[in-house]
């Protein structure tokens, strides 16, 4: 997902390209849902004259520090599985 940041946006290019659009003419004898397409595809203009920045991923609500714990457990047992391969530390992985 982006996090768009408007502080370092250009407002003077979007009014531009809002302004310079012939809004009746774009949106006469349409249905509703090609209207809304017609809009959002002119509010697109937001995330070119805004930069963003993608969001980091949280984790699900159902992995809590013990479950994280045991993942974190688990990852390390594979990784010394994985440098030795032996099977006591294969065992100990599984």
């Amino acid at each position: 997902m982006k996090k768009f940041t408007y502080d370092k946006g250009n407002f003077d290019g979007i009014r531009k390209e809002l302004s310079d659009a012939s809004w009746y003419g774009l949106l006469t004898e349409k249905s509703t849902e090609e209207q809304w397409f017609i809009i959002n595809k002119k509010l697109h203009v937001r995330s070119i004259s805004v930069g963003g920045k993608g969001t980091k991923h949280c984790r699900p609500k159902w992995i809590n520090d013990r479950i994280m714990s045991k993942i974190n457990k688990n990852r390390d047992l594979y990784n010394v599985y994985r440098s030795t391969r032996l099977g006591k530390d294969y065992t100990a992985y599984t």
